[in-house]
């Protein structure tokens, strides 16, 4: 397993000195994945950072309103709900 980074290269060093075949080699594959993980998380957090910046803002949507009004049935209310990003307001 070839390590990229110098941090897992070194750890990856220790264990196949210290541990037994089996276990080093497992606990390798454990550590190369881990590696994986952590560039592909590094990556997307620059790409985010680098991003930002340039990003429109989220808009910024009121609450609709609702309205309740009594009807002949009892216990069936009309109820409406208005909100801005509709046409027929």
């Amino acid at each position: 397993m070839n390590f990229r980074l110098n941090e897992f290269k070194a750890v990856a060093k220790w264990l196949e000195d210290h541990l037994p075949l089996p276990l080093a080699f497992y606990l390798k594959g454990w550590l190369w994945a881990l590696e994986e993980r952590w560039i592909d998380a590094k990556v997307q957090s620059t790409i985010e950072r680098a991003l930002a910046p340039h990003r429109p803002p989220q808009p910024r949507l009121r609450a609709p309103k609702r309205l309740t009004l009594p009807s002949k049935v009892r216990g069936l209310d009309i109820i409406q709900i208005k909100s801005p990003w509709t046409s027929n307001n």
